[in-house]
């Protein structure tokens, strides 16, 4: 079966994002868990927000471990899919609120899934930003063209040649280590450079992510996310997951700025 999907790009003023950064709050553990009470028992609908569909419900019981959501409706009457995340906005005492969260069991129209591990308050979006569904195809249809936005599927790794890990740098110094090492990887690569975090700090994204992860941000391509899993078993690369947590609160609200950032890197045809 096939099935035909509109995509509408909204466009936004161009001051809207900077009253988004200013307003949007992570809400303490302890008010969170009150605002979370009282929707329940106050029977106050919560919109969720799903790949499979979308809708309206009800959290009839809320408890450190889990939630259990009464559905009132969806689209085409359909249902939340177990391990499926959900992104849930609800309104209280004059302001809107946010949170994710994963299903762990659909039982009918009743579903549980896990609290909130934190809530975002005064959003100022007028339109819900939702996942894109897998194997997502976009077609623009044009007068005299039909242009496809077709992504193939492409392995995250290439093999390489393995390296010597015998290491010859030897220094009696730090910065004679570091010049030794310098000039043994630049017969691997085009381009490198070497930046000591000990007179001043982290100034970008990049190395904002780098040195609170404590871990190597490897790129496969600006035109392709992160790496979804590291192979190394005792944790080496900072994979897609890893940097949307730290992305965290304005992820899903405001989009990922290091997918914002590989496109200003891509338009300037770094590869």
């Amino acid at each position: 079966m096939e099935h035909n999907t509109t995509i509408v790009f909204l466009m936004r003023p161009p001051w809207f994002r900077g009253i988004l950064y200013i307003m949007i709050q992570n809400v303490s553990q302890i008010e969170k868990e009150f605002l979370i009470k009282s929707i329940v028992q106050n029977a106050q609908p919560v919109r969720f927000h799903g790949m499979s569909t979308a809708g309206t419900g009800l959290i009839t019981n809320f408890e450190r471990s889990n939630m259990t959501v009464s559905l009132l409706e969806t689209i085409e009457n359909a249902c939340f899919g177990v391990c499926e995340r959900v992104t849930c906005y609800f309104d209280c005492h004059g302001k809107s609120y946010a949170f994710e969260t994963v299903v762990r069991d659909n039982k009918q129209r009743n579903i549980i899934v896990d609290p909130p591990a934190q809530l975002l308050r005064s959003l100022q979006r007028k339109f819900v930003r939702v996942k894109k569904p897998r194997n997502v195809q976009v077609v623009f249809h044009l007068s005299n063209e039909e242009i496809k936005l077709d992504y193939p599927v492409c392995p995250e790794y290439v093999s390489v040649e393995e390296y010597d890990v015998k290491s010859k740098i030897q220094g009696k110094n730090l910065p004679e280590i570091v010049s030794q090492f310098k000039q043994s990887i630049s017969d691997t690569c085009s381009e490198n450079t070497i930046i000591m975090f000990r007179n001043r700090k982290p100034s970008c994204f990049e190395e904002e992510l780098i040195s609170k992860t404590g871990k190597v941000l490897f790129v496969p391509s600006t035109g392709a996310s992160l790496p979804k899993k590291d192979p190394y078993p005792e944790g080496r690369i900072i994979t897609e997951e890893q940097e949307e947590k730290f992305e965290d609160p304005n992820f899903f609200i405001e989009g990922s700025r290091f997918e914002k950032l590989l496109k200003e890197k891509k338009g300037k045809g770094i590869s």
